[in-house]
């Protein structure tokens, strides 16, 4: 599948001269995302497959972030899929820390271009049997790369699906526990099981320290918060405090399993959010420093608040500009986002 995106990726950079046009975008771009489906009926247990088109309607070029679209695979649960019920079909795909984008993880959209490709959504979303009403998911406009505006929904009908259970789609390899209560799965070395203490060590203290934060506090906070998580209310107040104390809970008392078999060297980590308390750890963990900005238990800390039974953040915005932006102007999404309660955590440099 990875393969297959990857294809496609590169039919549409040549196709479309997306690489090639300059670009002179604005802060409050946005690009129009609209899904569509060849057929209004799936029958069997064949693949629900939708096309996405991706279009620029301003006068001018815009940058869009190659993460923000399902091209190489899914990073992030790109689609809001509803059921007739009105629940929400769960995501079962990874959520991906990354670290900060190169000029070649950028694609241009020239003024008035569209780029469409083909999706499968049944590898990473529990789709059964009954109608469903289909939507991307819209991320805003940050720091010159252009906002997703999803334009109006589909609907489509399954039947004669077989139910499974959902299991993630990376198979868990052998596992070998330690006696600190940590299992360690993908061949985690010797030298990598003591780096990874000293990072859960870390991400205890930062958990620990945002709980305590939050003790107390009602409808005021200081500098610190509205630095990461804008306004306060009573109810975000009460949100991050549930927010750090699970975290701190977990790391404090669950059994973690952390995964040393993901290479890729842009990647912090990734974690699938419905299978706690797996952390797959990439390239760029083993570089990052043990506390700090972007550090190895920041990173834990972003990790394990992606999980549905903690904080069930998502992945609107990634690094310390485009989180501070979050901040200043969606307090709600800031506080599901999961780098801004990383950079609460890592509190560098450290403020009140």
């Amino acid at each position: 599948m990875t393969r297959f995106f990857r294809l496609v990726l590169a039919t549409l950079v040549l196709a479309s001269g997306l690489s090639s046009v300059a670009w002179s975008g604005e802060a409050g771009d946005r690009v129009t995302v609209q899904v569509s489906a060849g057929k209004g009926l799936f029958s069997g247990d064949s693949d629900v497959i939708v096309q996405v088109t991706v279009t620029n309607p301003n006068l001018h070029a815009v940058k869009v972030a190659r993460h923000q679209l399902p091209v190489n695979g899914f990073s992030a649960p790109y689609f809001t899929i509803t059921a007739a019920d009105g629940s929400r079909v769960a995501y079962t795909g990874p959520l991906v820390k990354r670290t900060r984008p190169a000029a070649s993880d950028f694609l241009t959209l020239a003024p008035g271009a569209s780029l469409s490709f083909p999706v499968e959504l049944t590898a990473f979303y529990e789709i059964g049997n009954g109608l469903y009403t289909i939507q991307y998911t819209e991320l805003p406009p940050v720091n010159g790369i252009a906002g997703l505006r999803a334009v109006a929904p589909i609907t489509l009908r399954t039947e004669g699906r077989t139910l499974v259970a959902a299991v993630p789609e990376t198979a868990a390899p052998k596992t070998s526990i330690t006696t600190q209560g940590i299992s360690y799965t993908g061949n985690c070395s010797a030298t990598k099981k003591t780096t990874i203490a000293s990072a859960i060590s870390g991400a205890k203290a930062y958990a620990l320290a945002g709980k305590n934060y939050f003790t107390g506090k009602t409808n005021t906070a200081t500098t610190r918060y509205t630095k990461w998580f804008g306004t306060a209310t009573t109810a975000r107040i009460s949100t991050g405090r549930t927010h750090f104390t699970n975290i701190y809970n977990t790391l404090l008392s669950k059994s973690l399993v952390m995964d040393c078999s993901c290479k890729e060297s842009d990647t912090y980590a990734y974690v699938y959010p419905d299978s706690p308390y797996k952390v797959y750890l990439c390239g760029a963990f083993w570089s990052a420093p043990t506390t700090g900005t972007d550090s190895k238990a920041g990173t834990l800390i972003h990790e394990f608040s992606h999980f549905t039974v903690i904080a069930g953040t998502d992945d609107y915005v990634y690094g310390q500009t485009d989180s501070l932006s979050l901040a200043a102007s969606n307090p709600t999404q800031a506080l599901d986002n999961a780098d801004n309660h990383e950079y609460f955590a890592e509190n560098n440099p450290a403020v009140q």
